[in-house]
Parts: C-alpha cells; sequence; structure tokens
C-alpha cells in the first residue's frame, strides 16, 4: 500500500470547519484510493497560500521525500496559488494528488496552475480597472477622511467601506460563470483566491462577509 500525507491548509484561524471538511475529503481520498496515511498523520496550516514559506508545508514535504510517500491535498488552491511554486515541487519528483482532482495528471495539475494564476491576475486587473471607471464616473467608492470623525462619522465611513468592498467583490465575480448559486462559503473561497480586499482591507473573506456583501448587491 503506497504510503501518503495530508496536507490541509485555511487562511484564517476563524476557518475551523474548514480544515475539519479538508481531513474528511482527504481521508475519503486515501481510502478509496488505497493509500496509507503515515500514522494518520496530518500537516495543518493556518497561512496565506499566496505564501510558500510555510513550516507545517516544509514539514509535509520532507516526510514525502523521506519515506517517497505521497502529498495529499484537498484542493489545488490548497497547495499554493503560485504556479511557480507547484512546478518546482513537480521538478523535485514530490508525488501529489489533489481530491478535486483525482484523475489529472502531473501535466494537467501544471496546466490548470498556470490557467488559475492567469486568471486571477486578469480577475484582478479588470477590477481595478472597472473601478476607476466607476471613480472618473464620479461614484464615491471611500469614506470621508478628514479630522477626528465623530461616532456617526466612523458609522457612515464603515458603510462606505463595507460598500465599496462588496463593489469590488461583485465586478471581481461578475469574471466567475456561476458565482450566484454558490453558497456564501465558497463565495468568500473564490474572493480570498481571487485577491480581493475586505472592507477592512486586512484579513480574509469569510461566509458571513460574503453573505452581507450579497445583500449590498440586491439593494
Amino acid at each position: 500500500m503506497p504510503l501518503a500525507v495530508g496536507y490541509l491548509r485555511v487562511s484564517t484561524d476563524r476557518q475551523p470547519l474548514g480544515i475539519e471538511a479538508q481531513r474528511r475529503a482527504v481521508d475519503a481520498f486515501a481510502q478509496q484510493y488505497g493509500y496509507d496515511l503515515i500514522a494518520g498523520r496530518y500537516f495543518e496550516e493556518v497561512e496565506s497560500g499566496s505564501r510558500d514559506d510555510r513550516p507545517q508545508l516544509a514539514r509535509a514535504l520532507d516526510v514525502c521525500r523521506a519515506y517517497g510517500a505521497t502529498l495529499i491535498v484537498a484542493r489545488l488552491d490548497r497547495l499554493s496559488r503560485d504556479a511557480a511554486f507547484i512546478l518546482t515541487l513537480r521538478k523535485e519528483d514530490i508525488a501529489i494528488r489533489f481530491v478535486d482532482l483525482p484523475q489529472a495528471d502531473e501535466f494537467t495539475v501544471a496546466i490548470l496552475a498556470v490557467v488559475a494564476e492567469h486568471e486571477r491576475r486578469l480577475i484582478s486587473q479588470r477590477t481595478k480597472a472597472a473601478l476607476a471607471v466607476r471613480k472618473a464616473q464620479g461614484a464615491k467608492l471611500g469614506g470621508d477622511r478628514g479630522g477626528i470623525p465623530s461616532d456617526d462619522a466612523r458609522a457612515r465611513s464603515a458603510a462606505s467601506r463595507r460598500r465599496r468592498a462588496a463593489e469590488r467583490a461583485r465586478i471581481a465575480l461578475g469574471q466567475v460563470d456561476g458565482w450566484e448559486s454558490m453558497p456564501p462559503a465558497a463565495i468568500a473561497d473564490r474572493l480570498n483566491g481571487l485577491g480581493v480586499p475586505t472592507a477592512s482591507g486586512r484579513g480574509w473573506w469569510t461566509a458571513e462577509k460574503a453573505r452581507a456583501a450579497m445583500r449590498l448587491f440586491a439593494k
């Protein structure tokens, strides 16, 4: 029975269910395809997929090298959002299987990684261009920046930031086929993958934030 280790990643520690969902998916995949998870070993990480210097991923890869094991990941974007990084791993001859791409060979995975990265860059450029056009047309995309704000001013500013974030999300999602039928958690994951800033400009999209943005879409 071939050996394997599971790698699980979420972008924020406020997504514990994401880890558990990935664990179940990797477990089921290993059983279905006859992999023996080394001592039931999983490497868990709370870190951005844009970062390649992840200690738990490094440990998982070390185990793969030492035992000739396969790395099993729930989805391609849980491993990395950087095509060059994935291609580098392939050059090291580390076997990687993705639960959502069970029949994909190494060549197919490499192509999908390059296409996904290219798509993210295009959508990011289109989003920035669309926002620039709306700003030039007089749309108010930002909040009040003057003086020490009152409670009312802070509330208005926060509402403005939420509207602006919702507008960015709407423009970005306009490039994604079928997003209207996606659940909020999937929309949040897609927005994170596309690098769309939240209202605060920090942190990550969650299902709750995506749901709130969708409510603003309807207004």
